[in-house]
């Protein structure tokens, strides 16, 4: 997801990764279990204030060097959500993808990045499969290519498709396993799912209820 907002958009999401923060906060998010936010990682073990100071530093040092983006509505950052395959340990998979981010995007573009474990949940797949949602890491990215931020070059269908087989290969040399299994889960959850079935029954019982009143015939008969 591409940050335009400013820098108001890019703490926002940064408070909303941050664990101390979320373990603060009320959340609308209902799947976020606060008992376990706790178990969540954070990469540069940097606090919310500590990371937005870290990304400023990094604009600001960018503009005063090489960056010759000065455009008011140009992107400073990427928010990346990747989800972890199943049967990968969650904490190794976020090492190892960070060094590997590190080593794509550049040390100083990666700000930070957290391993998410206070979301999963149940949910129903496509196939009506009640399932169990993966652990996830957010990393935020300064889109910076040759000393210019470049949003456009830096998220192309091509560049997208470079990260996610290098992620790939690697997952396989490590793991023994693809990253890109191919499957676009549904992802309703258990309740939503419940939800749309108690509402299809009360309609049916509605309309089963019903009296047919059919219609007196006119005339001689």
């Amino acid at each position: 997801m591409k940050m335009k907002g400013g820098v108001t958009e890019i703490a926002a999401i940064m408070r909303h990764n941050d664990t101390e923060k979320r373990q603060q906060n009320n959340h609308s998010n209902k799947d976020i279990d606060t008992e376990r936010t706790r178990e969540n990682l954070t990469w540069r073990e940097l606090s919310y204030t500590e990371t937005l100071s870290a990304f400023k530093k990094r604009i600001q040092h960018l503009d005063e060097t090489t960056n010759t983006n000065k455009r008011s509505d140009r992107v400073e950052a990427y928010s990346l959500c990747v989800p972890i395959p199943e049967g990968i340990p969650a904490e190794k998979f976020f090492k190892d993808f960070c060094q590997l981010s590190e080593e794509h995007f550049g040390k100083d573009n990666v700000i930070n990045a957290w391993l998410h474990l206070d979301e999963i949940h149940s949910y129903v797949d496509k196939d009506l499969t009640v399932r169990q949602s993966l652990a996830h890491v957010h990393m935020l990215v300064v889109p910076e290519i040759n000393g210019v931020l470049i949003a456009k070059k830096f998220s192309s269908k091509k560049a997208m498709s470079g990260i996610n087989k290098t992620v790939d290969t690697m997952c396989m040399e490590k793991y023994g396993q693809h990253f890109l299994t191919g499957n676009t889960p549904q992802k309703k959850t258990v309740e939503e799912l419940k939800e749309e079935t108690e509402a299809q029954e009360k309609a049916l019982k509605e309309l089963q209820s019903k009296e047919v009143v059919k219609p007196k015939k006119k005339g001689f008969g």
